[in-house]
């Protein structure tokens, strides 16, 4: 049977994949979104009604959260409260070369329904059609290899390896406040994340928003950062060799983001769990906009 949801004076026909990306945010699994969203559609059609307003579909999912967890309910609660916050939300998010950044990303652009998920490498490759290689030489190289074309007689006693992946960052970060702009002016939300996010790099005027919010992920283990790149190998069509012949390299840079992160109070998460280190993302933005919710109401 199918029955609609009223919303004001539109209706649509209910989805449980809808009311179980809506549960998602709470940091519940996939799974357990489903059936719960699954477990409502089947109480509201044994109701027998053909319409039900989004209230009565809310309070009925407030109280099927509350018999799994209080806690989860609260969540849900928090991001019915944060729908009010009409700016858009802008997440950016650190860290090197193999300590997750795009899948986290990913999942957190899926959870918040924010399409609009853009990596600093596709920056860069924009950036090196429009910038000339003897122009910018470390622009056309990976971050690990960038301190290779920098002058070693002119810049002796300089880390290399960290000089040349500043200053293809400083480049890319040109593009990241381009895009913030964007989205800033047209009032649409999105998520940046990369290697190139010095947090150094990123204005203050920007990351001071009460809507933007700047997270660097770590894999603090060694052992466990070079691991990801040998079972990346095993599961997909990806050559990692070259990551893991200059893992020394890599592991240099992402010490040093971390430590620029840490100078400049941006939140460093160790990411040995992709579903915690996004729900612990979701948690903290939850928490600061419905005060922000609060304080403007």
């Amino acid at each position: 049977m199918d029955f609609y949801v009223r919303s004001g004076e539109s209706g649509f026909p209910f989805s449980r994949g809808i009311l179980a990306k809506s549960i998602l945010r709470t940091g519940v699994t996939h799974l357990k979104a489903y059936q719960v969203a699954e477990d409502i559609r089947k109480e509201l059609v044994e109701t027998g009604k053909e319409e039900y307003s989004d209230d009565e579909v809310f309070e009925l999912t407030c109280k099927k959260l509350d018999a799994l967890d209080p806690g989860v309910a609260q969540k849900y609660r928090n991001w019915r409260q944060i729908t009010h916050y009409r700016q858009a939300i802008f997440i950016l998010i650190g860290g090197g070369t193999g300590v997750g950044t795009t899948s986290a990303a990913a999942e957190l652009g899926y959870m918040l329904e924010i399409p609009r998920v853009i990596g600093t490498d596709t920056i860069r490759e924009v950036l090196r059609k429009t910038i000339s290689d003897e122009f910018q030489p470390t622009l056309h190289e990976s971050t690990y290899n960038a301190g290779g074309r920098l002058n070693r007689k002119l810049l002796s006693g300089v880390d290399l390896d960290i000089l040349g992946f500043e200053e293809q960052s400083a480049s890319v970060c040109v593009g990241v406040k381009a895009l913030l702009e964007r989205g800033i002016s047209e009032n649409k939300s999105m998520i940046i994340e990369g290697i190139h996010l010095l947090p150094s790099l990123i204005d203050d005027s920007y990351l001071s928003r009460e809507n933007v919010f700047m997270f660097v992920l770590d894999v603090s283990d060694s052992k466990e950062h070079i691991e990801r790149f040998h079972r990346r190998g095993k599961e997909s069509s990806r050559k990692t060799s070259k990551y893991v012949k200059n893992f020394k390299t890599i592991r240099k840079i992402q010490e040093y983001i971390v430590e620029d992160a840490r100078k400049n109070n941006i939140w460093v998460i160790e990411n040995m769990n992709l579903r915690n280190t996004v729900n612990s993302i979701a948690d903290h933005m939850r928490e600061h906009l419905v005060e922000t919710v609060k304080k403007k109401n």
